[in-house]
């Protein structure tokens, strides 16, 4: 398993995949790694998957990735955060928070060159982000999780001494990409009022397949590959770790409109919120604009907050310390 490296119950793993959208969302995080999960014994581990929340053989999850960092929260007793991570397993919580939809929120909130191909990119990657979402029905309503949301929540909610919290120091939201002004949810939210009334009579299907939960990434892989290769070559972005994509199998079509860009990104930002009925407020209405709005501020919130945390904030936390890389 590559390096001479020991898991002790309690580590973050940190993967670095070979798909990609595994390769875009360290693009678009500019880290190094692209799924989170969590020790639970030497052999196994907890993880937030396509088809719920479950545990998994260590060693399977390093072979099926190119390699696997291991950090680790010094000098504690973690057997309450191994208790709490069970716990999310054990009452299998619901998932659908996959790749997909962890590549929507980082189109959506960090600063990306939107030349050439950019606004077509975007569009696609919300779409498909917010029809995985739309897709799912917790049935205790409650939102579910995104993998480093799972670990984070792991250390976060444990019972322990209050003046000996297993938070983890985040320093969430570090931007990508030079040369841009701003993200994706910062212009959504400056914009008029009018524009909001056009996006919210826009139609709330941008002509994603509904597919089940477990299938969303690898359907959005095979459209959004040659589109965001081609974005990534015209701005200089495409490296040696990129995987091969396929060539387009259809038009890569005209650059949307500032009326269609907001309203998929509407469509994400309430479906991520958990409410993306946004007929219930009454489309058009100064109710249903400021609903929409608010959802996309909620992309902002400037405070570190579960659902917001990246496996690379994990990989950057300063309260873990480095142990080691495994690889296959």
């Amino acid at each position: 398993m590559g390096e001479n490296v020991r898991v002790e119950p309690g580590d973050v793993l940190l993967f670095h995949g070979n798909s990609f959208l595994s390769w875009a969302i360290r693009l678009f995080d500019n880290t190094d790694v692209n799924h989170a999960a969590l020790a639970l014994d030497e052999t196994t581990l907890a993880e937030a998957a396509a088809r719920g929340l479950r545990r998994a053989p260590l060693a399977a999850a390093v072979a099926t990735n190119d390699y696997m960092t291991v950090r680790r929260y010094p000098n504690a007793d973690l057997a309450s955060v191994i208790g709490t991570a069970g716990g999310w397993v054990d009452r299998r919580s619901p998932y659908a928070y996959q790749q997909i939809v962890l590549l929507g929120l980082l189109a959506a909130t960090r600063a990306i060159p939107v030349g050439g191909f950019g606004r077509r990119m975007l569009r696609s990657i919300l779409d498909h982000a917010a029809a995985a979402l739309n897709a799912f029905v917790d049935v205790d309503g409650h939102r579910s999780m995104i993998c480093s949301e799972f670990v984070y929540r792991s250390f976060s909610e444990a019972p322990s001494d209050p003046r000996e919290r297993f938070r983890l120091l985040i320093k969430s939201g570090d931007i990508a990409f030079d040369g841009t002004e701003n993200s994706l949810a910062e212009w959504g939210a400056d914009q008029p009022d009018e524009r909001y009334e056009t996006a919210l009579n826009q139609p709330v299907s941008f002509g994603v397949p509904t597919v089940p939960p477990e299938d969303a990434d690898m359907v959005a892989e095979a459209e959004l590959a040659p589109l965001i290769v081609a974005w990534a070559e015209e701005n200089g972005l495409a490296d040696d770790d990129m995987p091969p994509a396929p060539p387009p199998s259809f038009d890569l079509g005209a650059d949307p409109t500032d009326e269609e860009l907001l309203a998929s990104l509407v469509e994400f930002s309430t479906a991520f919120a958990g409410d993306s009925d946004q007929t219930s407020f009454g489309v058009g209405t100064a109710i249903g604009i400021a609903a929409a709005r608010g959802a996309v501020r909620g992309l902002l919130r400037p405070a570190i907050e579960a659902n917001f945390v990246t496996p690379g904030d994990l990989l950057k936390s300063p309260t873990l310390i480095d142990v080691g890389r495994m690889s296959h």
